[in-house]
């Protein structure tokens, strides 16, 4: 602003970035002044499309790949290999040991669901307003490996260096069609995307022991991650159906002909010491006190670019050339002033930037009250800031939103343990913990639901969920595999995060606080074996856990845009089963187990402004595992997973909202182990 030429012409309208070549091929709007005959000097925010030419647009476009139509082949079968070495030995004298491990997985999985759409009618009737078939086939290579290296420089002194890194890559190919009540046809929408994500991170740790100094112990660690989302290129095309001329013809509505280009960095810093010293207290008995302090800094970059082939010429227009497959019609004969123009739609909202530091202090005491009776006791203090910027790429004088989360929290957490007999004790716990919204959540800017293909978007108001446990168990140990216990636990949350349905033509997700809830319930955890019946049935056993829970969510006096009056937590099942029957054969190394899981339905997005909220209904799990040795470190596993194949349902009020079977898979696992070294 205020920039002066070298011919002397100044601007004062805004940012300039951007010197263009003027072709006389349109007018120019009066904010824009010519700095000499044949160039133009552009505002940042019309950089995107007003400054390039019609031909260097054309070029943009025609250099574009062509690829846009996803395919139908038949998938091969799932593959993955592992490995793992690791060693001890003497460094110059020094205790020194190493692990290395390294895995390598490539799957396919092809998904196909049904997926309606609701709006409100009259008489508060559910009315489906679109009625889609989808169908998606995603490619996965996952890549990790791992190297831990320690060495020992004294009895009492332990240095260690970790490296993880871990690679995904998803290639994903969807279809999706069926009626859109507002085209009044029935569209198809093709969409390739291609999701590179890799993590990685180096850690240094010690921990040392000094006798001279009442046997403390001092423990640490420092820790960078960097973690990386590349989209290199996702593009979208949607079809509508004539059925007059029994043709699909290219849509230009906003969900076709468009490319997305996203790529997000995280940093992430993590430096923690402790120390933990013993006191004696009464009765010979002592105590331990730890103290320490942990920081926490993380950044987050998100870079995203959106282009579209919009309607220019006539040949856009053309019902023929429409009616082309998307590889012929985004080719040059048809792009350019005359066609399809090459332009940037990238949202005010698609970009951000986000910080957060965490700074802990924390106490702790672990105190023997009698022999048989100890109390863990201590309280941690966090304060955290994080703060989100969501920003117009193309316009620094455009206010960024801003999203800023300032909180100091104190938890508690205490544990009293009575070991009243010898296999028997009963826990007492109480602590506070949190759950802070993730930077995503806090922005504005859209993301794509990879399940439903829906625009979700983040709330800046969002507030931090504070959560007050209470727990009471009992634990009976009847033998060296054989265990049962029985809790009682009561969970209130202060400002849970809930995912709520923003009714719209096409219907959103976004986060908001609701401003309590409350869990409480029954668990039951076991495992025998049958020897108690016969001694031939010592090989089997039967284990399993069962929760029985009641939520209910606080709406308070004002529920805002929220349908239901009174609902259960989100995601919170009233029960959830789980069970295991299996026989272990030690001598000739041989094991089956057969596995049961079955859960509740429960809210996954809650309703607002009349829609009701969506559930998902119970769906039951069976897997079967079989397990051979065949010779010396000589293993082979089959593992049948999802026999039944139960069809995933959730549903709106009563209606069906989206099914699907997400099928059965079959495993065949062979693994060596070498003997140890001695």
């Amino acid at each position: 602003e205020g920039a002066t030429f070298e011919d002397g012409l100044t601007y004062e309208g805004g940012d300039l970035d951007w010197l263009g070549i003027d072709d006389g091929s349109r007018a120019l709007p009066d904010e824009v002044r010519k700095a000499s005959d044949n160039q133009l000097i552009m505002p940042r925010d019309q950089f995107s499309n007003r400054g390039y030419t019609p031909k260097q647009l054309e070029d943009f476009g025609e250099a574009m790949p062509d690829v846009w139509t996803p395919e139908y082949s038949q998938l091969p079968m799932n593959y993955s290999a592992s490995f793992a070495y690791g060693d001890r030995f003497e460094l110059f004298g020094v205790p020194s040991g190493f692990l290395f491990s390294l895995t390598y997985e490539n799957s396919w999985d092809t998904t196909e669901k049904d997926y309606i759409i609701y709006n409100i009618g009259t008489g508060d009737e559910l009315v489906p307003r679109h009625t889609y078939h989808f169908v998606t086939t995603e490619h996965s290579i996952n890549l990790g490996g791992m190297f831990d290296y320690a060495f020992d420089p004294s009895p009492d002194d332990r240095i260690e260096l970790v490296t993880l890194l871990i690679r995904t890559t998803d290639d994903t190919a969807r279809i999706y069609k069926g009626l859109n009540a507002d085209a009044g046809t029935v569209i198809r929408v093709s969409t390739l995307r291609w999701v590179d994500q890799m993590l990685v991170t180096e850690q240094v740790r010690g921990s040392h022991h000094f006798e001279s100094l009442n046997r403390t112990d001092l423990e640490w660690h420092y820790a960078y991650s960097r973690a990386s989302r590349n989209e290199p290129d996702r593009r979208e095309t949607r079809f509508d159906y004539d059925p007059g001329s029994d043709t699909w013809y290219l849509s230009d509505r906003p969900e076709g002909n468009q490319m997305l280009f996203s790529e997000l960095v995280d940093n992430n810093h993590d430096l923690m010491v402790q120390a933990s010293t013993p006191a004696p207290v009464w009765n010979g008995l002592e105590a331990k006190v730890t103290v320490g302090a942990n920081i926490v800094l993380r950044d987050r970059e998100v870079d995203t670019r959106r282009f579209k082939f919009q309607h220019k010429g006539p040949l856009s227009n053309d019902p023929v050339v429409r009616g082309l497959p998307a590889e012929e019609i985004f080719a040059p004969p048809y792009i350019g002033p005359d066609g399809f123009q090459l332009e940037e739609t990238t949202r005010n909202t698609d970009n951000y930037t986000a910080e957060q530091r965490i700074d802990a202090y924390y106490l702790m005491l672990n105190l023997p009250v009698t022999e048989d009776l100890d109390l863990m006791t201590g309280v941690r203090s966090e304060h955290s800031l994080q703060q989100v910027s969501t920003f117009e790429l193309f316009s620094k004088t455009s206010d960024p939103i801003t999203a800023e989360l300032d909180t100091t929290d104190y938890l508690p957490a205490a544990t009293l343990t009575w070991r009243f007999h010898e296999d028997m004790q009963i826990r007492l716990a109480y602590s506070r913990t949190l759950s802070r919204p993730d930077f995503r959540e806090m922005s504005p800017s859209t993301f794509e639901d990879v399940v439903g293909g829906r625009q979700v978007y983040g709330n800046p108001d969002l507030n931090r969920t504070l959560i007050d446990n209470f727990d009471v168990r009992w634990e009976w140990y009847s033998g060296a595999t054989n265990n049962l216990s029985l809790g009682f636990f009561y969970k209130e949350f202060t400002d849970p995060i809930e995912v709520v349905i923003i009714p719209s033509t096409n219907p959103q997700l976004t986060f908001q606080n609701a401003p309590g809830a409350t869990n409480m319930g029954v668990e039951v955890d076991f495992r025998q074996d049958l020897g108690f019946i016969h001694d031939g049935a010592a090989e089997f056993y039967l284990a399993g856990n069962f929760a029985w829970v009641d939520s209910t969510v606080d709406l308070g006096p004002d529920v805002g845009i929220a349908t239901s009056k009174e609902r259960p937590l989100q995601g919170q099942s009233p029960y959830v089963v789980n069970l295991m029957v299996g026989w272990d054969h030690p001598d000739t190394r041989s094991s089956v187990a057969a596995l049961y899981n079955v859960f509740g339905e429960r809210i996954v997005e809650v309703g607002a402004q009349g829609l009701p909220d969506v559930y998902e209904q119970p769906f039951q799990q069976v897997d079967l595992v079989y397990s051979q040795g065949l010779s010396e470190g000589l293993t082979l596993k089959f593992r049948l997973r999802n026999l039944l194949d139960d069809e995933v349902r959730l549903t709106q009020g009563d209606e069906e909202y989206e099914t699907y079977r997400p099928g059965r898979e079959y495993i065949l696992t062979l693994s060596w182990n070498l003997p140890a070294r001695k």
